[in-house]
């Protein structure tokens, strides 16, 4: 990333100072509890509506935390054994650190899954087996969705990722650490500098090779209805004919049209992959974990792989495009909604799976 768009180092280190610092501490407070942690979650469980909901809540933040103490510290032993102050050592800390982000990935994508014991099912694979480069559209419902990438793209196709996420995610001390040295974009949303934020966000098209994949979230916040209802009303103040197409999608936010439509603007040549998936709704929140709302889920999750060139170049070509594949998306979770998450969460409210079932 160019360094006029980096933090200062001195902002940086004092940020950290708190961090990780922070995170190491609840970490060894977790690991300290656990017995205690463990007796409590088994005395309220005859109480909850899903057993067990709070014990497995605390093994997932325990396992979370002491995942980043740990990881923090093999990041470090990186940066000294590499000798990460020569430009030898740049080098090779940069590909040790793409599997170190992977390795973080597949350990966050397990330790969900075992903790609320969810199946997951995936397709579309075949997408990602031609090298790239690519554009990478997520879908963002929930913590939970965050892994699929380094897991699929990282992992098990090899793909060197560049990410675009929101600017809260750099207080991770894992994600600040793993994803400055990957030359992640951390977008501030709602920035008076808009446009700044937009060239940030298209530097990651700079020197794209086969290997690499960028990363990013076009709806740019994790899905609800409020948050649906804010974007609409946005819309319809500044954008009435885009607020019009916006109001027939209901599973999923709008995309936002600065970063994620320019950066396809200036595409020099990627494919562009779509990652849909439904069930990962359920826990849009701590408290939805906490609750249980993602015990025994279902997940379904799809890649499809849109080739260069039948992507257009032209911005208001690019908008409709953009949104003509969100309403697609829409559709396809409107279908698979009721039948992925019903029965597995057959509280849920009347409204909702009212509303999906006429979808």
């Amino acid at each position: 990333m160019d360094d006029k768009l980096k933090d200062p180092w001195t902002e940086t280190w004092r940020r950290r100072a708190v961090t990780i610092p922070l995170f190491c501490l609840l970490a060894v407070l977790l690991l300290g509890l656990s017995p205690l942690v463990v007796l409590l979650g088994l005395a309220v469980a005859p109480f909850e509506k899903r057993r067990l909901a709070k014990l497995r809540f605390m093994v997932f933040l325990g396992g979370y935390f002491i995942g980043e103490a740990l990881f923090l510290l093999l990041a470090g032993l990186q940066w000294l054994l590499l000798g990460a102050w020569t430009a030898a050592g740049k080098a090779r800390l940069s590909r040790a650190t793409e599997s170190l982000a992977n390795a973080w990935g597949r350990v966050l994508f397990r330790l969900g899954k075992l903790s609320f014991d969810i199946q997951i099912s995936v397709a579309g694979l075949e997408a990602l087996e031609q090298p790239g480069p690519l554009i990478v559209l997520l879908r963002h419902a929930s913590l939970g969705d965050t892994p699929l990438g380094p897991v699929y793209l990282g992992h098990h196709f090899g793909f060197r990722l560049r990410y675009v996420v929101k600017r809260e995610l750099i207080n991770d001390p894992v994600f600040d650490v793993i994803g400055s040295r990957l030359g992640s974009c951390f977008v501030r949303r709602g920035s008076k500098d808009g446009g700044r934020e937009v060239e940030a966000v298209c530097r990651q098209l700079k020197d794209l090779s086969p290997r690499d994949a960028i990363i990013l979230y076009p709806e740019g916040t994790r899905f609800s209805e409020q948050k649906r209802q804010q974007v609409m009303d946005k819309l319809r103040r500044h954008s009435p004919a885009l607020a019009a197409r916006a109001a027939q999608l209901h599973h999923v936010l709008p995309p936002q049209m600065g970063g994620p439509v320019e950066l396809l603007c200036r595409n020099p040549g990627a494919d562009v992959v779509i990652c849909q998936h439904v069930g990962y709704e359920v826990a849009s929140s701590f408290r939805d974990l906490v609750d249980g709302r993602a015990v025994h889920q279902r997940i379904e999750v799809l890649f499809r792989r849109i080739p260069y060139a039948e992507i257009p170049t032209e911005r208001e070509a690019v908008t409709m495009w953009l949104m003509d594949e969100w309403q697609q998306l829409d559709d396809w979770v409107a279908e698979r909604k009721p039948s992925v998450i019903v029965p597995s969460l057959p509280e849920l409210p009347a409204v909702e799976l009212g509303h999906a079932a006429k979808s």
